[in-house]
C-alpha cells in the first residue's frame, strides 16, 4: 500500500478513535449513564 494512503488510512482511525473519545466526554456527566456504553467506547478508542 502506498505511503499516503496508509497515512489517509492511519488519520481516519485516529478520528473515530476521537469521536469514541468525544463519546466517553458527552456520556459520564450524566449520573445515569449506561456504563456497558462508556466502557465500550474506552475499548473502541484504545484498540484504534
Amino acid at each position: 500500500m502506498p505511503e499516503p494512503e496508509v497515512a489517509r488510512q492511519v488519520k481516519a482511525w485516529i478520528a473515530t478513535a476521537r469521536h469514541d473519545l468525544k463519546a466517553i466526554e458527552y456520556l459520564l456527566p450524566h449520573g445515569d449513564a449506561p456504563l456497558e456504553a462508556v466502557c465500550f467506547h474506552a475499548q473502541q478508542a484504545a484498540e484504534k
